[in-house]
């Protein structure tokens, strides 16, 4: 394992070039983290690759892909891990419907928009038009009616319908 950290410390621009692909620039809030979990990764790969193959020349080319495959799959279990605590946070125990303001909060995390995606793709054209004016702020069911010019009680029976739906989406994960 030495000389996999060795050679993973030797080869910081494989690492740079990897986390480029995945789209985590140095700039990246999450660079440094992410830079030294590919640097320890590396360090596996490297000494499974030699322990396999017995093999003498370096083969960049494979550490590279394998780094990359590694690294999108533990962001995908991060992402998955993520998405589950959200819904699980969202959804009581009573299984009693989550404000709508709290699930459109949670669309802040890229992470977790992907499933708000979800949420908004089972939607109606008005359900859309009614998280869309909740995610601009705009809260309030008599101020929701007047914009849309409907009555207080279908803006409420498409509030419900949306909580409805995300229940929905989270007992399928």
């Amino acid at each position: 394992m030495k000389r996999g950290f060795e050679y993973a410390l030797k080869n910081n621009r494989l690492i740079y070039g990897v986390l480029a692909q995945l789209n985590y620039k140095v700039g990246h809030p999450d660079f440094e983290d992410m830079f030294e979990e590919a640097r320890i990764l590396l360090a596996e790969i490297y000494t499974e690759y030699y322990r396999k193959e017995n093999a003498k020349e370096e083969c960049g080319s494979y550490m590279f892909q394998k780094l990359k495959w590694r690294l999108l799959d533990k962001l995908r279990q991060k992402k998955r891990k993520q998405v589950e605590v959200c819904f699980s946070q969202l959804a009581n125990e009573d299984d009693e419907l989550p404000q709508i303001e709290e699930i459109i909060e949670t669309g802040d995390n890229i992470e977790i928009s992907d499933a708000l995606y979800q949420l908004y793709k089972r939607c109606t054209d008005n359900e859309k038009m009614l998280l869309s004016y909740y995610s601009v702020g705009i809260t309030k069911t008599t101020e929701i009616a007047k914009l849309m010019g409907k009555s207080r009680m279908t803006i409420n029976r498409w509030r419900k319908s949306i909580q409805e739906k995300y229940l929905e989406l989270n007992n399928e994960k």
